[in-house]
C-alpha cells in the first residue's frame, strides 16, 4: 500500500502537466551563441568556451571572424548578413539577452566578426577583403581547422574588382554594431564602428558591382537590399537625413521571396517602417508576412513547418519568426505574427514527429537532436588521433556537440536523417542561426512581459502518440516527487515478473524509469482527463488509475510475445507466389506467378529465392517450434507458426523432384538488384538454377533435407500425420542425393558463397535421427560432425547446431564440450568483440543476426542442461539489447521493425518502400529519405556498428538489410524466452544500457 500511495502523489504531480511542453528559449539561446563561438577562426581568447576549439589560420591575409559552415571558408556576404542579423536582436531584444544571462556572451561573441570586418576594411586603400579560403580547396579536404595546411587565398572588392553588395552588407553589419555597443556604453568602440561603416557604405554606393567571387557558393542576386540596409541602420546610429534618403531609394517594396543573406527586402521594408510609420513600408512587411502565413505562398510540412526551400528549410522559417516578432513589437498584427513566429520556433525545438516527437533541431538542446551534423571540427576526435574522410564516412555521432547548431532541417514531408553525409539537411552555417537566436531572444523578452503567447502547434511534444508519451508526462514530476516514488523501492508486479526501482538513479534521470512502465492505455486514461487531477473530487479517479497502473504497467519490461508475433509477421511479408485468403499483409499481393517453382520466400530486401539461407531458416524456425512449442502457444501464435512454417515447406516439396534427381536451389538472379519496386510488378527474367547429379549442391541439398526431416517432426507433433510423412519421404530421399553426388553449390556465390557441406549432412542426418529413430543416420552424422569450435551459427556455419543436436541424441560430452566451446568464445572475454552496451559483435554484416542466432542455440543448450543460468541470463541479454537496452537514438530503440515506439523507418527492403497501389515505385523510393510508407513489421535490420553506431538510412544495406536468416534464431530466441516466462524461469538480466534506467 505504500508503494500505492506515494504513486499517488506521483500521479497527482504528474497530471498536473504544466511545463515539460514548455520551451526553455533561454537554455536554447545560450547554447546558439556557443555555436557561434565555435565558428572562430583566428587566435582564440583566453575565456573560449569551446575547449575542442583552438587556434586556427593564424596565417590568413586577414585573421578571425568565423568559418562559415561546416567548413572553413570565410565568405563575407553570410557572414555580414548574420552579424546584421544577430545585433538587431541585440538591439532590440537586449532585455531577452539579460534575462537569459546571456548579455554579456552575446557582446562578446558578436565582437568578433566586427574586429574581423575592421581589419578587413581598408579605407586608404579602398579594399575589402570579403573572403578568405577556396571553397574547391576546403572541400575536398576534412579535418580540424587547427591542422589546416592547404593554400588560403584571399579575395577583394576595390574600385575595379566591383562588390557593393558585400561591401554594403558589411556596412550595415557595422552600423548596427555601433548602434549595440553605443547602447551599452562603449562609445569608444561604438565610434570606431561607425567610422568604417560610413566610410565603407560611401565606397559601396560609389562603386556599384555585384561581387561574383564566391557564385558557386554564395550568388548574389543584386545590391540594392544591402544598399537600403547599411543606409538605414546608418540613419539610427548618426541620424543623418541622407542617410535615410538613400534607404529610400534603394528599397524595393515588393513582396519578398525570403528573409536570408541574399534577400535583405523585408528587413529594410520593416526598418524603414520603424522610421518613417509609413503605410507603404507597413503594407510590404503585412504582404511579406502573410505570404508566410498557411494559405499563402509557402508550403507547411504535417507538423506545421513554414517550409521555403529544401536547402536550410528551417533556417528560413527561424528568420521569417524573427522579423514576425520585430513587426509585433512595431505594433503589426502583434499578436497574430507573435504567436506564429513562437509556433515555428516551438517546431525547431521539438513540436514535430521526427524520431518519435519532441526532436530538437538544435544540437545539445532537449533529450533528442542531430548526432551527426555536417561540420568538420565537431566530427574530429581528440588530437593527436587522426581526422579525415575517414571520420566523414563514419556512421557514428560527431565526437564533440556543437552547442546551438541549427541543422538544415527536414524535407517538405517533414521527413530528416540525421546523416553526416547529408549536407542538404544536416549542414550548419552562421547565417543558419542568425534569424533563429534573435526569434529565441525575441521570445525570452516576451517572457520577461508576460506577454508569450498560447501556441497551438500542430505536433506538441507534449501529446504526442500514446507509445511516445511516458517520456512527456514523466517529466512533469517534480524530481521531491519522484524522490517519494523511489525511495519506497518497493515491487511492481507486472506481467508475472517483478521489477524493482533503483534508488541509485540521478533523481533527474528517474522519470523515464518509472514512467515507461506505465502502459500505452494507461497513458491515453491519463491524457484524456487533460490535465487536471488536482482536486480531491478527482481522487478516487487517481487511485483507480493508480491502482490499474501498478496492475497493467509494462513498458520497460520486454514483451517478448509481440515481439515473437511481428517477426511471424515478417515471414508473412517475404511470401512469393500466390497468397493465401488469410495474408495478413495488407500491401503485400501475388507475385511470381511465372516462376519455375512457384511460393517460398524471398531472401531478403530483394526477390531472388536463394535455397541456402531459406533453408537454413525454416530449418532454424522448426527447431524453435518443437523444441519451444510452449511458448507460441502462450504468445498465441502457435496456428500462426504453423501456417508462416508450411510456406517453405511446401516450397522445398515442390522444388525437389527425385525422379530425375533434380532440386530447384535459386529463383532470380543479380539482374534482381538492378530494379527496385514491387515483387507484385517484376517483369525481369527470372532464370531458375538447379543442382542434380552432373551440376553438384550437396550442401544446399542437405540443408533443405535438415529442414523437411524437422518439419516432419513438427506436424507430426501438430498431428497432421499425413504432411509429416510426407516431409519425411522428401527428406530421405533428398538426403541420400546430397549424400551420394558430393560438390558445392556456387551458383550464388556473389551472394551465399558455401565453404563446405559437411555441416549440413551432420544436421540433415542427426534430424533425420530424430524423426526415424534409425541408427544409419546417426552413424552417419557422427562422419559429418566437425570436431572443432564454431565461428558463429549461421546460414553458412551449422556446426554448433549439429554439436547440440548430436549432444541431444547421444548424451556424449565431446559434443557438449563442443557447445561450450563455443560459447566460451561468445561470453564476454571471448574472441567475440562486444559494444558498448552490450551487444556480442562478431560482424559488421547482419551483427544482431549473428547474436540473435548464438542467443538461439544458448537457450538450447541451457535446455539441455548445459550451463543453463549463465546461458540464459545472456541470451535474454542479447534479446533485450534488440528490443531497447541500447542507447541508440536516446535509448530504448528496438532493432525489430514495429516493436515498441522508436524502431527503424527506412529498412532497406524494396517492397515496404514502396507505397500503396497505383503510386509508381522505382529508385525514386529507394533514394526517398521518407519513412517507409509500409511497416514490416517483426524484421530485425542488420544492426549496429562495433561502437553501437547505427544509422536508419534505407541506402546503408549493411546496417539496415533484413533478410530471412536474420530473423531466424531471433524469433527461436524469443519463443525460447516466452517458454522461461511460462515455466516462472525468465532470469534477472544486467544489460548495460537497460531502457529503464
Amino acid at each position: 500500500m505504500p508503494t500505492l500511495w506515494v504513486g499517488l502523489l506521483g500521479l497527482l504531480a504528474l497530471v498536473y502537466c504544466p511545463a515539460e511542453a514548455a520551451k526553455n528559449y533561454a537554455s536554447a539561446l545560450s547554447k546558439s551563441i556557443l555555436f557561434y563561438d565555435a565558428q572562430r577562426s583566428g587566435p582564440l581568447p583566453a575565456n573560449n568556451p569551446v575547449p575542442w576549439r583552438g587556434d586556427s589560420a593564424l596565417n590568413d591575409c586577414v585573421v578571425g571572424g568565423w568559418y562559415d559552415a561546416g567548413d572553413h571558408v570565410k565568405f563575407g556576404l553570410p557572414m555580414s548578413s548574420s552579424t546584421t542579423l544577430l545585433l538587431w536582436g541585440l538591439i532590440r531584444f537586449k532585455d531577452g539577452y539579460i534575462k537569459a544571462n546571456q548579455l554579456n556572451q552575446m557582446l562578446d561573441s558578436i565582437k568578433w566578426p566586427l574586429d574581423y570586418f575592421l581589419r578587413a576594411w581598408n579605407p586608404s586603400t579602398r579594399t575589402l577583403t570579403v573572403q578568405v579560403g577556396d571553397g574547391y580547396a576546403d572541400h575536398e579536404w576534412w579535418g580540424r581547422p587547427e591542422d589546416m595546411t592547404m593554400s588560403r587565398p584571399c579575395q577583394t572588392v576595390t574600385t575595379s574588382n566591383r562588390g557593393s553588395d558585400v561591401a554594403a552588407g558589411t556596412a550595415a553589419a557595422l552600423a548596427a554594431g555601433a548602434v549595440a555597443f553605443m547602447n551599452n556604453g562603449d562609445t569608444v568602440y561604438s565610434d570606431e564602428l561607425l567610422v568604417a561603416a560610413e566610410s565603407l557604405y560611401d565606397f559601396a554606393k560609389t562603386y556599384r558591382g555585384i561581387f561574383y567571387g564566391a557564385a558557386s557558393f554564395y550568388s548574389s542576386s543584386g545590391d540594392r537590399d544591402e544598399l537600403c540596409e547599411a543606409s538605414i541602420w546608418l540613419y539610427k546610429a548618426t541620424r543623418l537625413s541622407k542617410y535615410l534618403n538613400d534607404a529610400r531609394s534603394f528599397v524595393d517594396t515588393g513582396t519578398a521571396w525570403a528573409l536570408s543573406w541574399d534577400d535583405k527586402r523585408a528587413a529594410c521594408q520593416l526598418l524603414l517602417y520603424e522610421e518613417t510609420h509609413e503605410n507603404q513600408y507597413r503594407s510590404a512587411v503585412v504582404n511579406f508576412l502573410q505570404s508566410w502565413q498557411p494559405g499563402g505562398g509557402v508550403s507547411y510540412t504535417p507538423c506545421g513547418l513554414a517550409w521555403r526551400d529544401k536547402w536550410g528549410a528551417n533556417r528560413y522559417a527561424g528568420n521569417v519568426a524573427f522579423l514576425a516578432l520585430l513587426a509585433g513589437e512595431m505594433g503589426i498584427d502583434a499578436a497574430k505574427y507573435r504567436k506564429w513566429a513562437v509556433e515555428q520556433v516551438n517546431f525547431l525545438l521539438g513540436d514535430n514527429n521526427h524520431a518519435g516527437g519532441c526532436f530538437s533541431y538544435v544540437v545539445g538542446y532537449g533529450n533528442t537532436y542531430p548526432l551527426q551534423p555536417h561540420h568538420r571540427s565537431s566530427s574530429c576526435p581528440s588530437p593527436p588521433q587522426a581526422c579525415n574522410w575517414d571520420t566523414y564516412n563514419l556512421h557514428s555521432p560527431n565526437p564533440h556537440v556543437l552547442n546551438g547548431a541549427l541543422v538544415g532541417g527536414p524535407d517538405q514531408n517533414d521527413n530528416y536523417v540525421d546523416l553526416r553525409s547529408d549536407y542538404v539537411h544536416n549542414e550548419v552555417a552562421t547565417d543558419y542561426n542568425s534569424g533563429f537566436q534573435g526569434a529565441l531572444a525575441g521570445a525570452v523578452h516576451l517572457e520577461a512581459l508576460h506577454a508569450l503567447p498560447s501556441t497551438n502547434n500542430r505536433c506538441p511534444c507534449n501529446q504526442y502518440h500514446k507509445y511516445q508519451r511516458p517520456n512527456i508526462l514523466c517529466q512533469l514530476i517534480s524530481p521531491d516527487i519522484r524522490d517519494l516514488i523511489y525511495s519506497v523501492n518497493s515491487y511492481l508486479q507486472i506481467s508475472e515478473t517483478k521489477y524493482t526501482l533503483s534508488t541509485h538513479i540521478s533523481r533527474y534521470q528517474r522519470p523515464n524509469i518509472h514512467c515507461q512502465l506505465i502502459s500505452p492505455d494507461i497513458r491515453d486514461l491519463i491524457y484524456t482527463l487533460e490535465c487536471r487531477l488536482v482536486t480531491m473530487a478527482t481522487f478516487g479517479l487517481a487511485v483507480i488509475l493508480m491502482t490499474t497502473i501498478l496492475l497493467h504497467s509494462s513498458e520497460s519490461a520486454k514483451n517478448y510475445g509481440v515481439a515473437l508475433a511481428k517477426s511471424i509477421l515478417f515471414y508473412d511479408a517475404q511470401r512469393s507466389g500466390k497468397l493465401p485468403a488469410n495474408n495478413p499483409i495488407h500491401w503485400r499481393g501475388d507475385s511470381a506467378l511465372h516462376d519455375c517453382v512457384v511460393g517460398g520466400w524471398y531472401d531478403a530486401g530483394d526477390h531472388i529465392k536463394f535455397g541456402l539461407p531459406m533453408s537454413y531458416t525454416a530449418t532454424a524456425l522448426v527447431w524453435s517450434l518443437v523444441r519451444f512449442k510452449d511458448g507460441y502457444q502462450r504468445a498465441g501464435q502457435l496456428n500462426q507458426m504453423y501456417d508462416m512454417i508450411k510456406w517453405p515447406l511446401d516450397y522445398f516439396l515442390k522444388a525437389w523432384r527425385p525422379a530425375q534427381n533434380e532440386l530447384v536451389v535459386q529463383v532470380g538472379d543479380t539482374h534482381d538488384h538492378d530494379v527496385w519496386g514491387r515483387p507484385e510488378d517484376m517483369t525481369m527474367n527470372r532464370p531458375c538454377a538447379v543442382v542434380n547429379t552432373a551440376h553438384k549442391g550437396s550442401d544446399i541439398a542437405a540443408g533443405t533435407a535438415a529442414a523437411l526431416a524437422a518439419g516432419s517432426i513438427a506436424f507430426k507433433e501438430k498431428g497432421d500425420t499425413a504432411y509429416s510423412d510426407q516431409l519425411l519421404s522428401a527428406a530421405k530421399s533428398l538426403y541420400a542425393f546430397a549424400k551420394a553426388h558430393r560438390g558445392l553449390y556456387k551458383g550464388a556465390a556473389e551472394f551465399y558463397d558455401s565453404s563446405g557441406d559437411k555441416d549440413e549432412l551432420c544436421e540433415a542426418s542427426a534430424w533425420l535421427h530424430k524423426a526415424t529413430n534409425e541408427a544409419h543416420y546417426l552413424a552417419d552424422a557422427r562422419t559429418f560432425v566437425e570436431h572443432e569450435a564454431a565461428w558463429a551459427y549461421s546460414w553458412d556455419d551449422k556446426q554448433v547446431a549439429c554439436h547440440l543436436l548430436m549432444y541431444e541424441e547421444t548424451k556424449d560430452n565431446q559434443y557438449k564440450n563442443l557447445v561450450t566451446s563455443f560459447f566460451h568464445d561468445w561470453m564476454p572475454g571471448g574472441s567475440v568483440l562486444y559494444t558498448p552496451c552490450g551487444l556480442a559483435w562478431r560482424d559488421k554484416w547482419g551483427s544482431n543476426s549473428y547474436a540473435g542466432n548464438a542467443a538461439f542455440i544458448a537457450l538450447l543448450a541451457a535446455e539441455d542442461g548445459i550451463n543453463s543460468a549463465a546461458y540464459r541470463k545472456w541470451a535474454t541479454e542479447q534479446i533485450n539489447y534488440f528490443l531497447g537496452d541500447n542507447h541508440h537514438n536516446g535509448g530504448c530503440f528496438s532493432f525489430e521493425v514495429g516493436y515498441g515506439s522508436k524502431y527503424p523507418l527506412h529498412p532497406h527492403h524494396a517492397g515496404a518502400s514502396c507505397p500503396d497501389r497505383p503510386a509508381p515505385c522505382g529508385w525514386p523510393q529507394y533514394e526517398s529519405i521518407a519513412p517507409n510508407p509500409q511497416v514490416i513489421q517483426g524484421a530485425l535490420v542488420g544492426g549496429p556498428d562495433q561502437h553501437d553506431n547505427y544509422h536508419d538510412v534505407r541506402s546503408d544495406y549493411v546496417q539496415n538489410e533484413v533478410a530471412d536468416d536474420y530473423n531466424s534464431g531471433f524469433q527461436g530466441a524469443l519463443a525460447g524466452i516466452v517458454h522461461l516466462q511460462a515455466t516462472n524461469s525468465l532470469p534477472a538480466t544486467n544489460n548495460k544500457c537497460p531502457c529503464n534506467a
